[in-house]
């Protein structure tokens, strides 16, 4: 057997690690495959790396979903098991087996980042074992990355958060309406694109509470996961703004030497650094005022609410961080990039946010840690949802569910 290593680190807990947290980076954390003897030495043998709060949080992570060894399987159990799939599984009370047919090591995406794989044989046939403490808990979906087949796994532990019940019914005619709208952008020097969800009854002449949501191309899809909770009176009814990213999203025939969504969503991106601040200027100062003309949104900070997972995530954090005046609501679903370590001076003005990560997307989880951690000691209004999931539309469709109901509470 041979052991791949290019994507097997979990974390640095080495002699750098107290540098690393001195200087104020961020821990190499590339995978779920740390293996569970390691996860445990560190534990034990490395107290005085665990005392930050960050490397705690690693630690953690590392002890709750580890790598099993695997050479207890064969080839020929590993054939029987993948029949003429791709991708396939074996489940334990804590132990997830996962098997594999690939040439080279395979890229599973999206649940679990990076498991260290093994080849077992020269016959492309890989295995990995996990660990999984709260696999009862958990909510896994995976797929070999390239695989023509399409073959996926999905898993909702009996513990798990339950469907919502839109997903069962996915082609549910809305009683809302869909728009496809450009807007220019003088921040930016470019036409880009709009979706626009405006709720059952809506009346242009009102003053509806609105939801930015980052990555929102996809607004017929939250567009029902919305009605589900308005139409019930769960929810108050509000507008959704979907902001539409990358440079699909962009009207105009122009070429760019960077990645757009990236440069539009991360203030910390290096290739195009003044863009994060025009992208959301252009929301604040075109994107909402030409909606108040259009749909009738309200001005109230407290119904302004922005919204996104992933790197649509870390704009939904610097957005409500950025612009209290603006934005007094943010749901952060799986924030990447730098963690958070200090917060803008806004004259006292402090927006609400409700962040959410899952705890096998551990570099997401650990810069939504950061976050509530220095929030937190900023004094904001932060609350941390944690779910047994990975990098995935099934936690993401949750946290937004639920946050509704505390971001646009019922009328009296």
């Amino acid at each position: 057997m041979r052991r791949s290593t290019g994507l097997s680190a979990f974390l640095l807990l080495s002699s750098a690690l107290p540098a690393v947290a001195q200087q104020n980076q961020m821990p190499s954390i590339l995978s779920v495959g740390i293996s569970c003897s390691d996860a445990e030495s560190y534990a034990e043998d490395y107290p005085e790396k665990a005392k930050s709060a960050g490397a705690q949080t690693l630690l953690g992570l590392a002890a709750d979903t580890c790598t099993l060894p695997v050479e207890d399987i064969t080839p020929a159990q590993a054939e029987d098991v993948l029949g003429d799939k791709r991708i396939a599984w074996e489940m334990g009370d804590e132990t997830l087996t996962l098997y594999a047919r690939s040439e080279e090591t395979p890229i599973v995406c999206c649940s679990l980042h990076s498991p260290d794989w093994t080849s077992l044989s020269a016959d492309d046939l890989w295995a990995t074992r996990l660990r999984i403490k709260n696999l009862k808990q958990s909510m896994l979906h995976l797929f070999v990355m390239g695989d023509e087949d399409e073959t996926e796994l999905s898993w909702r532990g009996p513990d798990a958060p339950a469907a919502l019940p839109f997903t069962e019914n996915p082609d549910m005619p809305l009683e809302g309406t869909l728009l496809e709208e450009t807007l220019h952008s003088p921040q930016l020097n470019e036409t880009r694109k709009l979706s626009i969800y405006l709720p059952p009854d809506h009346d242009p002449s009102g003053e509806w509470p609105v939801l930015v949501l980052g990555d929102g191309a996809s607004a017929d899809y939250y567009g029902r996961l919305v009605e589900e909770r308005t139409l019930s009176g769960e929810v108050t009814p509000f507008v959704i703004i979907g902001l539409q990213s990358g440079s699909d999203a962009i009207v105009d025939e122009k070429t760019f030497n960077f990645d757009v969504r990236s440069s539009d969503y991360l203030p910390e991106y290096r290739d195009a650094p003044e863009r994060f601040d025009a992208h959301l200027a252009w929301v604040t100062e075109t994107v909402l005022p030409w909606a108040r003309e259009q749909f009738g949104i309200t001005e109230k900070t407290n119904e302004t609410v922005v919204a996104g997972k992933s790197s649509g995530g870390v704009f939904a954090l610097h957005a409500g961080l950025r612009r209290p005046d603006v934005f007094g609501q943010a749901i952060v679903m799986s924030p990447g990039g730098w963690p958070l370590e200090t917060t803008p001076d806004t004259g006292g003005k402090k927006a609400r946010f409700l962040i959410s990560a899952g705890t096998y997307e551990p570099a997401f989880y650990y810069s939504a840690d950061a976050a509530v951690r220095t929030l937190e000691e900023a004094d904001y209004d932060v609350s941390f949802r944690p779910f047994h999931a990975g990098h995935y539309i099934d936690q993401w469709d949750i946290a937004l569910h639920d946050a509704l109901a505390e971001t646009f509470p019922p009328g009296e």
